[in-house]
């Protein structure tokens, strides 16, 4: 992959696609920053962009691209919205399944009784 602006073209026309192969999101509706950060991780090596590259395309530091793979990075959600879309990536907000109930954990838990 020779410069981020070919790059960048490619990322433009995948943004119009919906990204969404990561099925521990999808199973566990857990997005925590680790979640994220290994999501971002793995969308930028199949795209075979080196944080280099994709943070010079997001407009954001390599630190804060490498803190945010690793999920130790509050970044604002500007930056963190301008990674994903230069990956074709997007947020989607749904309400949050309902907390489980007393006898739901119970029946979760109950191997490690």
């Amino acid at each position: 992959m020779n410069s981020p602006v070919k790059f960048l073209k490619y990322v433009q026309n995948a943004a119009q696609i919906r990204y969404s192969a990561y099925p521990v999101c999808n199973t566990l509706h857990i997005m925590d920053t680790i979640a994220i950060g290994k999501i971002i991780a793995q969308r930028r090596q199949e795209m075979r962009l080196t944080q280099q590259e994709l943070a010079d395309i997001a407009s954001v530091s390599r630190r804060t691209l490498i803190e945010l793979e690793h999920g130790r990075n509050d970044t604002s959600v500007r930056r963190l919205t301008r990674v994903l879309m230069s990956l074709g990536l997007q947020i989607d907000l749904r309400p949050a399944s309902p907390r489980p109930t007393e006898d739901q954990l119970k029946e979760i838990f109950k191997d490690d009784e």
